[in-house]
């Protein structure tokens, strides 16, 4: 069995019908020559995109999974983005853990410091400090995020929602 592995997928052929199967790696191209003195096997030649060619004989015999490439690096890309996704996540749950923790300090301050605080500072203080620890509380995350993701969605995929 040859197994001529393309960007797109794998071609497999059978060894015991061909005469010759060139790979040309500076081209990204494979040949394959049939048995029959002039003719050429599947689509006209040169099958493009080839990364690579494996021939698998009874002695050498393996088990062939077809993971195209573009599917192999999807997949990376995706594990990729998960692991920087958990990092994000990590870093917006921090940073609303402090936000919540400031909120709080100011409305504290507000009231133990009230005396020593001009009263519009007190005011804007504590009405900042309830804000932002509405805000961590409300999950308006959630709310942005889904807003966010309506506003950058082509117009069919909206539709399909």
């Amino acid at each position: 069995m040859i197994i001529i592995k393309t960007k797109t997928g794998d071609i497999f052929v059978n060894d015991k019908e061909m005469v010759n199967v060139t790979h040309n790696r500076e081209l990204h191209t494979a040949e394959i020559h049939d048995n029959k003195v002039t003719g050429m096997l599947w689509r006209k030649p040169p099958i493009e995109h080839v990364e690579s060619v494996v021939y698998i004989n009874d002695q050498t015999a393996k088990e062939w999974k077809d993971n195209g490439s573009e599917l192999e690096y999807l997949r990376k890309e995706m594990d990729s983005l998960k692991l920087e996704l958990q990092c994000q996540t990590e870093i917006s749950k921090r940073a609303k853990e402090r936000l919540l923790k400031l909120g709080h300090d100011c409305v504290q301050w507000v009231q133990y410091y009230h005396k020593d605080m001009p009263d519009n500072l007190c005011k804007q203080m504590r009405n900042r400090g309830e804000e932002e620890k509405a805000y961590v509380n409300d999950n308006e995350g959630w709310e942005y995020r889904r807003e966010w993701m309506q506003n950058h969605q082509k117009p069919e995929e909206i539709e399909a929602d």
